[in-house]
């Protein structure tokens, strides 16, 4: 069974591959056709802030890789979230 993180972080990055903004709506909706019952309150767990699980668990992903910029921002709006993942 896979864990909660693994599961969100595969579904932000497939439903945005190259970064950017993604609705918290669709990262829900693509977790529970895996069998995962989430909210916005665990992807903020999972992907933010300076005890995020993901970077706990995945050694080899760091918070802030480059520019001093956060891989995962929530959006001050409150339906989205930004993966910094451009090159």
């Amino acid at each position: 069974k896979e864990s909660d993180y693994a599961v969100i972080f595969d579904v932000v990055y497939s439903l945005s591959p190259e970064g950017g903004k993604i609705e918290y709506k669709k990262i829900i909706e693509q977790c529970r056709k895996r069998g995962k019952k989430i909210n916005k309150k665990s992807i903020l767990r999972v992907l933010t802030g300076k005890d995020a699980n993901l970077f706990k668990y995945v050694k080899e992903f760091k918070q802030e890789p480059m520019y001093d910029k956060s891989l995962f921002v929530a959006m001050q709006n409150g339906n989205e979230i930004e993966f910094n993942n451009k090159k």
